[in-house]
């Protein structure tokens, strides 16, 4: 089948990997992936193309906050009759994701699967936008949702009876993974180093953990580093120096390989509000340095209820800082809390399975 697998999604994140890992096994199970992202997106969804030489890329209006609705609609037309497809899959960012597209799939009788990746648990849609989103789900043959909190956030909006639709979470190359990451030492007496890696965006609350790190004093926490790009960088770094922690915490571009970053520090921390199945969390996961995140569905969900690693209240810097100190201060559960989650993310998260699970929602090549 000629699958058009497309993603407005427009800075680097999750949905990246996915789209590289599912165009794979895409070509692996026989198919013929053709890509289509936002022509003028700055993610990392080109370089996922020059991954896959073999795969056709096209860069099209998709995303509607770039664009006016009639312009999205005729791109995605030419789109649609340029590459002729058998079906259609869409990793969203949100549920508005390519929203015209699939609005085309579903008039011409075009086999479509759609994945959501992220539904924010604040999600608001008007009555337009649900009856527009719902009648994109029901005809399609199934719609994916990466955690269980996504397909609870939706269905509190929307009526999933008639909408075929299960979770299927994300995954990693954990043995990839695992083998570029060094042995965990335990801190001990020295300063820990603490890191994340994130969209600068305002969901990613990256500034609780820039609040947090000034409160740690410098005997317990050495340097802080945050990888990423977005809008929020400027504000960020106004807070840190604002808080006399320029010192400390550092500013970093998106890493090329954030699993080589990880093997240099001694916790993750994520304090998004809001995320799907965020692969940063699984990649920490099978590197084995402990995390430290908030309590939102995804990270619950990834993390095991806290048996895999230390959930705090979102948006809660107090919390953070309490739970930070308690790790530091406690190599021993810190470290087996870590060998925890490594097994967890190799039972449940590894990628080949989720792939396998995901191209076998489509009849085979």
């Amino acid at each position: 089948m000629r699958i058009l697998l497309s993603s407005d999604v427009t800075i680097r994140g999750g949905v990246d990997g996915y789209v590289r890992d599912l165009a794979g096994a895409f070509l692996k199970a026989g198919h013929e992936p053709v890509l289509a992202i936002e022509e003028t997106t700055a993610s990392a969804l080109r370089e996922a193309s020059q991954m896959l030489p073999e795969v056709p890329l096209h860069r099209v209006a998709l995303y509607h906050r770039r664009h006016h609705r009639d312009h999205l609609r005729e791109a995605s037309e030419a789109l649609v009759k340029e590459v002729a497809p058998d079906g259609l899959h869409i990793a969203c960012g949100s549920p508005f994701s390519c929203l015209a597209l699939r609005e085309i799939a579903v008039r011409r009788g075009l086999p479509t699967v759609v994945t959501e990746q992220q539904i924010r648990s604040d999600l608001m849609l008007s009555p337009d936008d649900a009856a527009r989103i719902l009648t994109t789900y029901r005809a399609a043959r199934h719609v994916v949702f990466v955690s269980e909190g996504n397909r609870a956030t939706i269905s509190a909006l929307m009526d999933l009876r008639d909408v075929a639709h299960t979770v299927i979470p994300n995954g990693v190359n954990v043995a990839a993974i695992a083998a570029r990451a060094r042995p965990r030492v335990d801190i001990g007496d020295r300063p820990a180093s603490l890191m994340t890696a994130a969209r600068f965006a305002p969901e990613k609350r990256l500034d609780v953990l820039v609040r947090t790190a000034a409160k740690l004093p410098e005997s317990l926490v050495g340097a802080v580093d945050l990888y990423g790009e977005g809008t929020e960088r400027e504000a960020l770094h106004r807070l840190i120096v604002d808080l006399g922690a320029e010192r400390r915490v550092s500013l970093h571009p998106w890493a090329p390989d954030i699993p080589e970053q990880m093997a240099k520090h001694d916790l993750f921390v994520l304090p998004s509000d809001a995320e799907g199945m965020p692969y940063v969390l699984l990649e920490a996961m099978a590197a084995g340095i402990p995390v430290v995140a908030s309590d939102v569905p995804g990270n619950v969900e990834a993390l095991g209820d806290g048996a895999a690693g230390t959930l705090v209240p979102r948006g809660n810097v107090d919390a953070l800082v309490t739970s930070l100190r308690t790790r530091i201060q406690d190599p021993g559960g810190t470290t087996l809390m870590a060998r925890r989650a490594h097994e967890r993310v190799q039972t449940l998260y590894d990628v080949s399975v989720q792939m396998q699970r995901t191209v076998f929602l489509w009849p085979p090549a």
